[in-house]
Formats: C-alpha cells, structure tokens, sequence
C-alpha cells in the first residue's frame, strides 16, 4: 500500500486553487474520486486533513460500528464526516479549496501539504514549521513511551 510521506511547499492563487504534489496524486490514482477529501484538523489545529476516499470510507465505518447516538461519537462525526468536502482535481492537478477551509488554515499565497501514512495535512509553511520544531523537540519522548500494536503477519515493531 502506498502511502503519503514527505513535505512539499506550492503556490496557492487568489482563486484557492492548488496543486496537489505529484507524489500524493499518485497515492490517490485509481480511486473512485479523480481528487481527495478534505476536512479542518479535528484535533484543532490550524491544518487541514485530506484523504482518498478509501480513508475516507474507513472512517465512516468505524464510526458506524460505534453507538452512533454516544455524544462523543456524534461530535467526533461531526467535525470530520460533516465538514468534509469532496474536491476533484482539475486537469494540472489542482484542487479549488473553499474559502473556509483556506481561512481554517490560514493559507497565504502558499500551502504546505505533509506526509502523515495513510492521509496528510495541509498547514500555513510558516505554521508548520513552528509546529514541526515543537514536534521535534518532543518526538525523542514520545517515542520512547509510544505503544504501536504489532505489525501484521507477527513481524517485530
């Protein structure tokens, strides 16, 4: 499986397009959606989070297997099922972001797209880079402590 790694910084025009890093649309090819979901950050920062719609469908599904009526799970649905939009990619491969996903993440002229696995995230440059200093500072931490379950197939961690 093919996933999403890596950084890329492009331009983003006063019409909020722009273009998806070649890399990332070749993750996404073959999909039903010529493009990718996109949705603010759940988790509150200033970034938006995008998908194919196999992530996408995932998703849903777990949170279908959830009590649905559990408050948490409703809101959980909510910030990200809810403020999904399904944006297809133009002939340069190019997507248009909405203007409130542009302001969600205070994107300036330019975008940021970073490599998270399975999805990645779209940030401000210079907020990411701020986030990414932080990040590294605590990654040696964190990652001493993080539990990851096994791989599949029972190969080491």
């Amino acid at each position: 499986m093919a996933v999403f790694s890596g950084r890329y910084i492009n331009a983003v025009d006063r019409k909020g397009r722009v273009s998806v890093p070649a890399p990332f649309r070749a993750v996404l090819a073959g999909q039903a959606l010529v493009g990718l979901a996109v949705f603010p950050s759940p988790s509150g920062s200033p970034s938006l989070d995008c998908c194919g719609l196999d992530w996408l469908d995932q998703l849903s599904e777990r949170f279908a297997s959830a009590n649905i009526y559990q408050p948490d799970i409703e809101m959980a649905a909510l910030v990200t099922l809810g403020e999904t939009q399904q944006l297809p990619f133009d002939p340069e491969g190019r997507i248009v972001l909405p203007d409130l996903l542009v302001e969600h993440a205070g994107l300036q002229g330019r975008a940021a797209f970073v490599g998270l696995g399975r999805r990645f995230q779209v940030w401000n440059p210079d907020t990411l880079d701020t986030v990414r200093r932080e990040a590294r500072a605590r990654a040696p931490g964190i990652l001493a402590t993080l539990s990851l379950p096994p791989l599949p197939g029972g190969g080491g961690r």
